[in-house]
């Protein structure tokens, strides 16, 4: 048996139409909340990208910590990210998970391109009050049927003024 590559499951995240209805039925429903809303586009991540090259996209988050790991639901505004093509593919679904990998983001990546799986399919970066965080996904379905998502803070990282959008339930 191979060494773990991935030292722990940071979040579980999952495409929808409409984050703030899914909110509100995840907690009202099935008791699992509150939830926290953002907003991310290109007035706060810099250098977004799609396939490796720039690009603007846009999308509504609601996040949850529950269950020991942080629960996402992700709605597409625009561009064409890999969330707008799975939500126009398949519907609302279970999209990808965020990892912390075993050596950090450069052991993963040289992990990763060893394999011929160096291509990532969307990306940018948060800019924090101090530093950068790196975010990228890559599609791994072929081999765990999931695509995984891992950060690379630099500098620091320290988040910066948070893009919020509200809570449910409301505080």
């Amino acid at each position: 048996m191979a060494e773990p590559t991935i030292k722990k499951i940071l979040q579980i995240s999952m495409v929808v139409d409409d984050a703030k209805r899914y909110a509100k039925c995840w907690n009202d429903d099935y008791g699992i909340g509150p939830w926290t809303f953002l907003h991310f586009d290109e007035t706060t991540l810099d250098a977004q990208r799609i396939e490796g090259a720039p690009a603007k996209w846009g999308v509504e988050l609601a996040l949850c910590d529950a269950l020991n790991v942080q629960i996402e639901l992700i709605e597409p505004l625009y561009g064409d990210t890999t969330y707008m093509q799975f939500l126009k593919e398949y519907g609302p679904g279970l999209h990808h998970m965020a990892v912390e990998p075993t050596g950090g983001f450069p052991a993963w990546k040289e992990f990763l391109q060893a394999r011929g799986k160096d291509h990532f399919i969307v990306g940018g970066n948060e800019m924090g009050a101090q530093g950068q965080r790196q975010f990228e996904y890559v599609d791994l379905r072929d081999e765990l049927g999931v695509i995984l998502e891992t950060y690379h803070d630099t500098d620091g990282f320290m988040p910066g003024p948070v893009p919020f959008d509200g809570t449910y339930p409301k505080e």
